[in-house]
């Protein structure tokens, strides 16, 4: 076995090789069988969205994949898992805090808070984001790129510039509350002084780095203070973009709307849950199990007097009998919750019914 020693060697000392097995809990197919999560339903509707293969759902649910539907699959989920993480950092943001500063200067948002509290109407959105993103994506792509906007600002040129003042103020020991302080004088002079002021106040002279006179002569000048409000007055802009798109998707998405509504007066519930995979496929079987298809049709068959009537009453007798199927299937899963596995598997069901 020198060969295959030589293989594994040569293995080890390239390093790790990536493994495309992803982290337990993660999984296509732990996500199917997690009957507490409506990731599968999500999962479902990014794929119908997709717009590539309407059909590839129904043929998984259907044990009749065609060849190349792994590989789908395994596209889709990718694009499914990275489209999770971004909505779930979206809804993430909806904290009171954060939804006080987009609504600052957003009416629709101020109207909603003032009606009920903050803490309230930021769990609207944190509990209802997630359906808005899957269910209709283009009402939630507004909010994502307002977010986005937001997002690439803050950790972006802000960030840079409110590290590299937070190294300033370290190096010449001055409080951050103090340089605020100082900065929101009006008069440059008097800024500098202050900022002078407070270097001496906090370092003694040999503690002082040599340049530290220009360090606060160029931390305090017209430039400087024009700079940092530019940015301040840039992240609010762009927060108050983001609570506008916030606002109007309250004001605008039915789904938003009518939780908000509930919300201000008292009555809202948690979304109802959706359906997973593995549910909607109990579902079937167990209906099954309490409605013999067969049986049912011959009674059904009788009573109608099938056996004497024409073509067209037959058929007539056989759509009557798929509705009734239809139906009853339907009464027996009420309250257990909804969605579009549900829907997949009543129509393959339904298949079964009408071909037998």
């Amino acid at each position: 076995m020198a060969l295959e020693g030589l293989r594994d060697d040569l293995k080890a000392a390239a390093g790790p090789a990536s493994s495309p097995e992803r982290p337990k809990g993660s999984r296509f197919s732990d996500m199917m069988q997690n009957r507490t999560s409506e990731d599968s339903a999500n999962f479902l509707r990014w794929v119908e969205n997709s717009g590539t293969d309407p059909e590839l759902a129904r043929r998984f649910a259907s044990d009749s994949m065609a060849a190349g539907d792994i590989d789908k699959l395994g596209q889709h989920f990718d694009g499914f898992e990275q489209r999770k993480g971004k909505v779930l950092e979206v809804a993430g943001q909806m904290t009171p805090q954060q939804i006080l500063r987009y609504a600052e200067n957003v009416p629709l948002l101020q109207s909603a808070i003032q009606l009920k509290d903050v803490a309230s109407i930021a769990s609207v959105f944190k509990d209802y984001l997630g359906r808005v993103a899957f269910r209709e994506p283009a009402e939630f792509l507004k909010v994502e790129n307002a977010f986005d906007n937001l997002k690439s600002f803050r950790e972006g040129e802000f960030k840079r510039r409110d590290e590299e003042i937070q190294k300033q103020l370290a190096t010449l020991g001055v409080p951050e509350g103090k340089w605020r302080e100082i900065m929101q004088v009006g008069d440059e002079a008097t800024r500098g002084n202050a900022l002078t002021a407070a270097v001496k106040e906090n370092l003694w002279f040999w503690q002082r780095p040599m340049d530290w006179r220009k360090t606060v002569a160029r931390m305090t000048d017209a430039r400087e203070k024009a700079d940092v409000e530019r940015l301040v007055n840039e992240l609010n802009q762009r927060e108050k973009e983001m609570g506008e798109a916030l606002g109007l998707l309250a004001d605008e998405n039915a789904t938003i709307r009518k939780a908000v509504n509930q919300e201000l007066r008292g009555m809202r519930e948690k979304p109802e849950k959706e359906m997973s995979f593995s549910d909607a496929s109990d579902a079937v079987k167990n209906f099954r199990k309490t409605f013999n298809v067969d049986v049912e049709r011959d009674k059904f068959y009788n009573k109608e007097g099938y056996a004497g009537k024409t073509p067209k009453e037959k058929a007539a007798i056989t759509r009557s009998f798929n509705d009734l199927v239809d139906q009853k299937f339907r009464d027996s899963v009420k309250g257990k919750g909804e969605g579009k596995w549900l829907e997949i598997f009543l129509a393959l069901f339904g298949m079964k019914v009408k071909i037998a």
